[in-house]
């Protein structure tokens, strides 16, 4: 009888307009079970715009917004190669090791292949 009256509550928040994963997360169900339960309700169209605004809100205020990004400060920039130091590393690790590098060995830097077109271009 619980999980029919799991059922019947499942319906009655879609019918206002909750989504799958709310419905899934207010009444402690799987999300297909709460799809499964709630198959063929229609939702109005303001419903269905209030699904969007919902979903497009904001999850912090001003002021934690700011103490994330003054904390993720150090890491927002990533360091620009010139194409001469790219080559450089290339070219010491020819002269250190005698051979060629593997892309493995360089940490895969996805900036040769960005910048001369592919790896094998770059050696």
């Amino acid at each position: 009888m619980h999980g029919e009256n799991l059922r019947v509550q499942a319906r009655a928040l879609r019918k206002r307009g909750f989504t799958h994963r709310e419905i899934a997360e207010e009444l402690e169900v799987g999300l297909g079970t709460a799809f499964v339960w709630t198959k063929g309700i229609v939702l109005s169209r303001k419903q269905k715009f209030s699904i969007e605004k919902r979903r497009n809100r904001h999850f912090f205020t001003k002021s934690e917004r700011k103490a994330v990004i003054k904390r993720l400060s150090p890491y927002q920039f990533k360091r620009i190669y010139e194409d001469d130091e790219l080559l450089e590393k290339i070219r010491s690790f020819y002269f250190k090791n005698g051979r060629i590098p593997l892309k493995r060995e360089l940490n895969s830097l996805r900036i040769f292949r960005r910048r001369f077109g592919s790896w094998n271009n770059a050696v």
